[in-house]
């Protein structure tokens, strides 16, 4: 129960983490019903991110005036690497 806690309630996480807590404790051999805690998940509810377009990725990669940060750059909106990653 403290562990779903740590959880923000009605997020995909909670949801996936109640799910797989179900899973183990049915491995294990637990009656254990945890189906109400993640309740209120809707993935209706996102917000829908504003991406540019190619063409602005592009416009910003031209305009990067670094060979190497121009790469970086490109690496990152194509793979979708997170900087550290690179």
């Amino acid at each position: 129960m403290t562990a779903i806690s740590s959880t923000t309630p009605e997020t995909r996480t909670r949801k996936r983490f109640v799910q797989a807590l179900n899973i183990l404790a049915k491995f294990a051999g637990l009656e254990l019903n945890l189906k109400g805690y993640s309740d209120g998940y809707n993935p209706s509810k996102l917000e829908i991110r504003d991406l540019p377009t190619d063409e602005q990725v592009v416009e910003i990669w031209a305009s990067i005036p670094s060979k190497a940060w121009q790469n970086f750059y490109g690496i990152v909106a194509a793979f979708g690497l997170r900087p550290h990653e690179v």
